[in-house]
């Protein structure tokens, strides 16, 4: 990724930025709940699988972002969520005209392939305190009735921000409506205030760098009620990423 990228990334995607940042440099660690049996296939083959989001064991928690994304699609169209895409819009037609009507229109393409052929495995933010006993309501979710294992990570990786494993990583968020609206004023903000150096950007950077943000919107936010998660998913839509050292099977 070069200087341009991470600029577009800070721009787009600084809440992501700041809270991978905090991740690494911070020396947080991330933890996998899952069961016993599920540990030791992940420790014994060396690899971990990632789901399809159909198969999630709550398969709401991913339309939660499309439906935001909804309301900024679809009529009613008078939302909060509306205001603040269209902030985002209005700025970046200033930029180059007709750029966010085309990330749309992509994302709506590739919004069946989103919604039903993206694969994740997801983590959580392990905090000090929670060394000894876990976090108890990630225990009754993920291993409930069953033997359960944390398995702590080394989260060093997550600074990578390229596509060599095939597989991309994002914190989730919690975020209301009007806190996502919020967010995407932000974002409008920046755009404005960076427009000179935007305007140098080739137009296909910058409706790539939109499509991303509508992406990680769909399906990497949770409704605020699941925030104690504090969630990262790693995720894979296929169709749409190499696959790259994935691969794919069908498994009960």
């Amino acid at each position: 990724m070069d200087n341009i990228d991470f600029a577009l990334l800070g721009i787009f995607a600084a809440d992501d930025v700041n809270k991978r940042t905090e991740l690494v440099l911070g020396q947080k660690k991330l933890i996998h709940y899952c069961s016993a049996d599920t540990a030791l296939k992940i420790i014994r083959n060396r690899e971990i699988w990632l789901r399809n989001v159909r198969v999630m064991n709550d398969y709401m928690e991913v339309n939660h972002g499309f439906n935001l994304i909804r309301k900024s699609l679809q009529p009613p169209v008078d939302t909060v969520i509306e205001t603040g895409m269209n902030e985002v819009k209005k700025a970046l037609d200033v930029i180059h005209a007709g750029i966010a009507d085309e990330a749309f229109s992509r994302f709506q393409t590739w919004s069946p392939y989103i919604q039903y052929e993206t694969y994740v495995t997801c983590l959580s933010e392990h905090l000090d305190d929670e060394d000894e006993d876990g976090r108890l309501s990630m225990w009754r979710n993920y291993s409930s009735g069953q033997a359960g294992v944390g398995i702590v990570i080394n989260t060093s990786m997550f600074a990578r921000t390229d596509d060599a494993l095939g597989v991309y990583s994002s914190p989730v968020t919690y975020l209301s409506d009007k806190a996502l609206e919020n967010s995407l004023m932000q974002v409008a903000q920046r755009i404005r205030v960076q427009a000179a150096f935007l305007s140098t950007v080739p137009r296909e950077a910058l409706i790539g760098h939109f499509f991303l943000l509508l992406r990680t919107i769909s399906h990497c936010s949770k409704h605020p009620g699941f925030k104690e998660e504090r969630e990262w998913r790693i995720f894979h839509t296929l169709g749409m990423d190499e696959p790259k050292i994935l691969k794919l099977t069908s498994e009960s």
